[in-house]
């Protein structure tokens, strides 16, 4: 049993480990330690009592006992370019303190990082949209020339990226331990070939990362006003799963106003949008599309496990067309207004749609995406995630690779906490049971490595779905109907992996 101890010794140690770093005197010990030195916080460490701390403290505490083990190296206030995927660093990572405690949890991130390597960190933006963000970015890899140190690549791009030899192998980095909880293991592992690990997902862009992740949220007040159980305990109970699901929302719909009119007055069980929900819905239930295997072969499960992809994707369409299901049969109705205006008791949504909704009339929560069945051990949690690399032209790959998990764990330790904090709070009060549905989704994120393979000109992977609901086609012709544009689009890239094994 874990040993108890002080309460009012944590409350000091807290103090350390809260996410308060502020630019300024980089000589101040106590910042440091609070954000940098995990050994020396547990050294300063006496009893301190869990059984009284609230969620948050708990992921502030522990998450600041984790050390990085990066080696202590200074770079004499050499420039260290990072090249992000937006056309405003702002909205993601900080580069000056506004006041707005994210925006500040993701400075101090990168503040801690500048004072603890002397560095002088600069984020490098997409200057237009995506097209001509893209061309920029590919013609800077292509020339071979340095012009940044780490990328942020665009997801969809990612393994053509690497077949074409543009990214480090990152496996060999001692710096780089990928079994440290702030980065994504299962993307990692599930994204890697033959062992070699191009890029990597975790917790440097936190606020990009975390707010993309896909969750349920639900309308407390119509849980209460429709007699329904508590949701919370439902997940704690493992049986929030797709028949669940649908046994409550596929026929949830009440014409309120009595206007025999779907409208917005009216009632639904739930919100989902078959295109952007439902992106990596396979990998969420446990049976990723696309899954390479360590000697280098491939499978994809519309054919090596047809009978499980059937289940879910008729699932899905199921549900896309019930009558419970606004947006199934009402396409043209804006998705997104009607959760926020108190009238849907489900909406498969991301972590962002929260902080749109803030200030709402009605309490909700969040909960995870559900799990296909009980015999599923986990609620999985995916988002469209871009992967950070390493670039083959980068001036130096070991700092690199340093810099790279310094943002990882910083953000990890920094950023993540302020992130729950803000996010699981409504009508300013901290949803203690939404922290924990989001904690257990943190613990469970999966990756699906098709969407790494998506190429726009032979195979857009967000489309399956999509196609998927809206086709007549049975399991079976449809499945066939794919096979050669899926096969031929991961072959391609994985042709240029293996040329890569004999460089």
């Amino acid at each position: 049993m874990m040993k108890r101890r002080n309460t009012a010794l944590f409350l000091a140690i807290l103090s350390l480990a809260m996410v308060s770093c502020k630019s300024g005197d980089p000589d101040k010990e106590t910042t440091q330690v609070s954000v940098s030195d995990s050994a020396a916080v547990t050294q300063q460490e006496e009893e301190v009592d869990f059984s009284q701390m609230s969620f948050l403290e708990r992921i502030r505490y522990s998450n600041a006992q984790i050390s990085d083990d990066l080696p202590k190296e200074t770079y004499g206030g050499e420039t260290f370019t990072v090249w992000l995927k937006s056309p405003n660093p702002s909205t993601y990572m900080a580069t000056e303190e506004n006041g707005e405690v994210l925006n500040d949890a993701s400075y101090s991130q990168k503040r801690t990082i500048e004072e603890r390597f002397d560095l002088n960190i600069e984020y490098f933006c997409y200057a237009d949209g995506w097209d001509t963000g893209m061309k920029m970015f590919t013609s800077n890899l292509m020339a071979g020339d340095y012009f940044a140190d780490i990328v942020e690549n665009w997801n969809c791009t990612t393994a053509n990226s690497i077949a074409q030899g543009f990214f480090q192998d990152l496996s060999g980095y001692s710096s780089i331990n990928t079994d440290k909880p702030w980065y994504f293991q299962d993307d990692v592992q599930s994204s890697s070939y033959k062992g070699h690990i191009y890029t990597l997902t975790g917790f440097m862009n936190t606020r990009n990362a975390v707010g993309r992740m896909t969750c349920t949220l639900f309308n407390k007040d119509m849980v209460r006003d429709y007699q329904l159980e508590d949701m919370y305990q439902v997940v704690r109970d493992g049986r929030w799963t797709a028949d669940y699901v649908m046994a409550i929302a596929k026929d949830f719909y009440y014409d309120v106003n009595g206007n025999d009119k779907r409208d917005m007055d009216d009632h639904y069980g739930l919100i989902s949008d078959p295109v952007n929900c439902w992106y990596n819905a396979m990998s969420e239930l446990d049976v990723p599309l696309l899954e390479v295997h360590t000697d280098g072969s491939y499978s994809i499960a519309l054919y090596e496990n047809a009978e499980k992809a059937q289940t879910i994707l008729d699932m899905m369409k199921e549900l896309n067309d019930c009558d419970g299901n606004m947006y199934g049969l009402d396409r043209k109705m804006i998705v997104n207004d009607y959760f926020g205006v108190g009238n849907a008791l489900f909406y498969f949504a991301d972590l962002n749609d929260m902080n749109r909704i803030k200030d709402v009339d009605f309490d909700y929560g969040v909960l995870p995406r559900f799990k296909l069945n009980e015999a599923q051990k986990t609620y999985n949690t995916t988002a469209l995630y871009d992967p950070w690399a390493i670039p083959t032209s980068v001036k130096s790959g070991e700092r690199a690779a340093i810099i790279m998990t310094a943002f990882a764990a910083e953000g990890y330790k920094q950023v993540l906490p302020v992130f729950y904090e803000t996010t699981i709070k409504t009508k300013n009060v901290l949803d203690e049971e939404s922290g924990e549905m989001i904690d257990l989704m943190m613990k469970n994120v999966r990756g699906e490595p098709m969407f790494y393979f998506h190429d726009y000109n032979k195979f857009a992977y967000h489309n399956i779905v999509a196609k998927y609901v809206a086709t007549n086609k049975g399991f079976a012709s449809f499945a066939e109907s794919q096979k050669k544009v899926i096969n031929g689009a991961v072959e391609t890239i994985l042709e240029g992996y293996e040329a890569l094994e004999t460089e």
